[in-house]
């Protein structure tokens, strides 16, 4: 037995449906007070034009299954268009039809796509001019004037909010990504990419830790730190096309591969020596040692890398060679893990001591 557990297309189907029912309820009232109002003989026809207009577009949109703000743009669209019919058919609803959907764009506009927006609001301003061309209607320029002035400025309005509303989202998801210092990507990127990696797909990762950080930032001072670390993080961007270069914090980085192992060890090759060239900072030219923990996908599960590679640099910090493959020797792999577990406890601690002090 199949038991469907999406719950989203559920819980839509079932709003569909007292959506449609108060549609069809609508539509006969609004045409039932047509035929009440002292409009003229030519209410019957236009109660009637409404009736069968709304049935067929309702039946026509609901076949393609449209999503909820797209059917509502549909129909807005649908009823807009009722507004030209409307003041063609019966002279005297003009003004009624006119005002009618002035105020649909203005109560819906804050739920309506830019897309639908500017589908509607022409389609409006043009059923009041159209129908005055079309059957002699006292008064219509007024209203003319009066509606494109209000749709102009409810869809621009509209349309300017939504942009801006996009800009900060993006710059939002921007700054929620980014390292704010270095422009990099944080780690929760990082830990994104590794997660969504396939265990078949070739991956490399670097871990870098910048050994004489501490000492540049107590003898030269934070603002010289900073421009270390920026200079780290752009030669670390400019390494190929095809890395994520991330900053975990503090002093370390990391750099997500694909490829071979071979590009791994390339890249690795190519960040030690672009960091042998002195950085120039205010207080004079600076060189950064770094040590590089390397891990790849073919000794190690995707969600394994960022632990074997951290593994891996504390073997290059010990043996002082710039970079160090993970092991998967066992034996080796069991001295490297405490090894590392060991630092990360030194660290933890010299930063209690760093907190107690200040």
């Amino acid at each position: 037995m199949n038991v469907s557990t999406d719950t989203g297309a559920s819980g839509f189907s079932n709003l569909r449906r007292p959506l449609l029912i108060q549609r069809v309820v609508l539509t006969v009232l609004v045409c039932a007070l047509i035929v009440a109002l002292p409009l003229g003989p030519e209410r019957f026809a236009l109660a009637a034009t409404i009736l069968a207009v709304q049935f067929v577009s309702t039946w026509l949109i609901e076949r393609k299954r449209r999503e909820l703000l797209d059917q509502l743009g549909a129909y807005l669209l649908v009823e807009h268009l009722l507004v030209l019919v409307a003041g063609i058919i019966c002279p005297p609803s003009y003004v009624t039809a006119c005002m009618l959907g002035i105020a649909s764009i203005g109560i819906n506009a804050p739920y309506l796509t830019v897309h639908w927006l500017r589908r509607i609001a022409p389609v409006t301003v043009l059923a009041t001019i159209i129908a005055p061309l079309v059957r002699d209607i006292d008064g219509a320029l007024p209203i003319i004037c009066i509606s494109t002035l209000l749709c102009l400025h409810m869809t621009f309005n509209r349309s300017g909010a939504v942009l801006l509303a996009a800009r900060a989202t993006q710059r939002a998801r921007h700054e929620a990504d980014h390292d704010a210092l270095t422009g990099l990507a944080n780690r929760r990127v990082l830990v994104n990419r590794l997660d969504e990696l396939d265990d078949d797909t070739e991956t490399g990762l670097l871990l870098i830790d910048l050994d004489n950080f501490k000492e540049i930032n107590d003898s030269f001072g934070h603002d010289v730190g900073d421009t270390v670390l920026r200079s780290v993080a752009t030669s670390l961007s400019v390494q190929s096309d095809s890395v994520l270069a991330v900053r975990l914090g503090g002093d370390e980085f990391a750099v997500l591969i694909p490829g071979p192992a071979e590009e791994t060890e390339a890249i690795a090759d190519g960040v030690l020596a672009t960091l042998d060239v002195p950085i120039t900072a205010a207080t004079g030219d600076i060189v950064v040692a770094a040590s590089i923990g390397m891990s790849h996908s073919s000794t190690a599960a995707s969600h394994e890398l960022m632990r074997f590679a951290d593994i891996a640099m504390f073997d290059a910090k010990r043996t002082g060679d710039g970079r160090s493959w993970y092991l998967p020797d066992p034996r080796q792999r069991a001295s490297q893990r405490l090894m590392a577990s060991r630092r990360r406890t030194r660290e933890e601690h010299s930063l209690n001591e760093q907190i107690a002090s200040t």
